[in-house]
């Protein structure tokens, strides 16, 4: 009879150490996860500040452009009027 108290006591103790070793491995996972998904994260925020960072010098770029090509017409339309003028005052 004790043998086999021995025996059942033994097998329980094989099987509270697995469930151990089941629990610890799935929070060394769970734990590997979370790093995971906090590194995605921070890249995730990255891109999208790099991005918006792009927008915002598109834009700026685009604002200039228009300024320049504003002056530039308006130059050209200045000389083209001036020219007018030196040719009909004769210079």
């Amino acid at each position: 009879m004790q043998e086999q108290v021995d025996l059942i006591a033994e097998r329980l103790a094989r099987v509270v150490d697995r469930l151990q070793d089941d629990l610890r491995e799935i929070r060394a996972l769970l734990r590997h996860q979370q790093e995971l998904t906090e590194r995605r994260l921070v890249w995730l925020e990255t891109q999208a500040q790099d991005q918006e960072q792009r927008l915002r010098d598109a834009q700026t770029a685009a604002a200039q452009f228009r300024v320049f090509a504003g002056l530039t017409s308006g130059s050209s339309g200045l000389l083209s009027l001036l020219a007018l003028l030196r040719s009909f005052f004769g210079g």
